[in-house]
């Protein structure tokens, strides 16, 4: 399923710059774009944003898979990047020229090219993982040390 949001993800976002370009080659008689360019420019972005609701489950479920015994930190880890890119996005956007939407869409694509080249990244199963794994989290015998839970 991430593999096929992403991939709609990056067509939509790739036919918001072309409609945004198109849009910016031929605007109206006061040089904005036209009211009628709004309507693909609107379904450009509900494809390239309508995945969102695919890719993020997909996205956070990845990142907590192979890290059972870190779920807490896992999870509060990628809360904080998706603020903290967000926040970066943000300021990027509100520092480029805002007469044009042709800023948006070309933060949009490299958004959407960052995703998957991320998700090329992606370690498979069956692959060493980043951090040890403890062989009494994972179902592997127990340390001897470790004594069952008190019911007092």
């Amino acid at each position: 399923m991430l593999g096929w949001g992403l991939t709609f993800s990056i067509i939509g976002a790739v036919a918001l710059l072309v409609v945004v370009m198109l849009a910016e080659q031929y605007p109206g008689p006061t040089h904005h774009i036209r009211p009628v360019m709004l309507i693909p420019i609107v379904g450009c972005m509900m494809i390239t944003l309508g995945m969102t609701g695919i890719i993020g489950p997909n996205a956070m479920v990845g990142a907590l898979s192979n890290q059972s015994q870190y779920a807490g930190s896992a999870s509060a880890f990628a809360g904080t990047m998706q603020y903290a890119l967000g926040s970066l996005a943000s300021t990027a956007i509100g520092l480029l020229p805002a007469d044009t939407p042709m800023p948006m869409a070309a933060l949009m694509l490299f958004a959407a090219l960052m995703m998957g080249v991320f998700a090329v990244l992606l370690p498979r199963h069956g692959t060493q993982h980043l951090l040890p794994v403890n062989p009494a989290l994972s179902g592997g015998e127990p340390p001897d040390d470790r004594r069952p839970y008190s019911t007092c």
